[in-house]
């Protein structure tokens, strides 16, 4: 039996990392959770490389990043602009599996570009600020039907959303099907 796994990085959400693992858990899949403290320690998780089906970064974002807020001086902000890690300083390793974003508005070409350079199949991430709680919500039916339906990613993004009366709440940006270089 080929068991389909999942790794998520948490970097400020840990309350949706915990509720996502038990939601992934429950479909079935092997599960792995990175709690990241900090921009580096962040981005060394990224490029770490897992063999998954599914990466999920669990946190929060603006158009002007993934938000870290303040740390004391000891801790290596460098990349951070007013407490924000900026796409451009995202590098990632994410070869054949799909990359979830629950971060806001991190639904986007700019977002979607890093993971396809890195050999994603496919980057979801909402398109700007969808309510928290619906979140995780639509991203347990997404994985449902993905996992138990057998739908296609497509379909199993319209289905979750509209099932929540959220239509348009994430951008799916699959790989081969949509070059958005």
């Amino acid at each position: 039996m080929n068991v389909k796994a999942a790794r998520i990085i948490n970097f400020g959400d840990s309350e949706e990392a915990a509720l996502l693992r038990a939601i992934l858990e429950q479909l079935g899949l092997r599960v792995t959770v990175e709690n990241s403290g900090n921009p580096v320690h962040f981005l060394e998780a990224l490029n770490e490389f897992f063999q998954v089906d599914f990466l999920i970064i669990a946190g929060h974002g603006k158009q002007n990043g993934l938000f870290f807020g303040e740390f004391i001086a000891s801790v290596d902000t460098s990349l951070l602009r007013d407490g924000y890690l900026p796409v451009d300083e995202i590098r990632a390793q994410s070869k054949g599996a799909t990359v979830i974003s629950s971060a806001c508005s991190t639904g986007n070409a700019e977002f979607a570009a890093v993971f396809q350079k890195a050999g994603a199949n496919a980057f979801l991430g909402p398109a700007s600020d969808p309510d928290g709680v619906a979140v995780p919500m639509i991203l347990h039916q997404f994985f449902y039907n993905q996992i138990v339906e057998k739908q296609p990613r497509k379909k199993s993004l319209i289905n979750a959303q509209a099932n929540m009366n959220k239509e348009n709440q994430f951008e799916l940006f699959e790989f081969g099907k949509k070059d958005i270089s």
